[in-house]
């Protein structure tokens, strides 16, 4: 990793995994994930996992107690590239988004609580009236 790319929990998570030399697949696995889902968070195409359990499940894969420095740089690291989300010209995450929510029923206030995210993290987004959509 160059000095001048930044460190996102991403490409910290596939520096632990290959310094354990685990294939992505391999480990994809062990931790119950598509390889593409993440492979996508290895790429910070999409968010990193913010339920502990997972993140835990990581960290113990990689051989690393989640207290000692390398867990809790993971931790830290998955919080602040959720507090910092990708530009919405990376917006390859949209299509694995519209995916993920494929045939699950989304209540009005989630969707709301979601336009409202994305409206506060990202310009030039239109409302569109929630009757529309709900």
């Amino acid at each position: 990793m160059s000095d001048k790319q930044r460190v996102t929990f991403g490409n910290y998570l596939k520096e632990l995994r290959l310094n354990e030399t685990l294939g992505l697949r391999k480990f994809a696995g062990l931790i119950n994930m598509r390889p593409s889902t993440y492979s996508n968070i290895e790429r910070s195409i999409v968010l990193p996992p913010q339920d502990e359990k997972v993140l835990e499940e990581m960290a113990l894969t990689l051989g690393i107690c989640p207290d000692s420095v390398e867990g809790v740089k993971l931790y830290e690291l998955a919080k602040q590239d959720n507090d910092n989300p990708p530009e919405l010209s990376r917006a390859r995450g949209i299509p694995v988004l519209a995916r993920d929510i494929h045939g699950k029923l989304i209540s009005g206030e989630k969707l709301r609580d979601l336009t409202r995210y994305l409206q506060n993290h990202f310009d030039n987004l239109e409302q569109v009236p929630y009757s529309a959509v709900a």
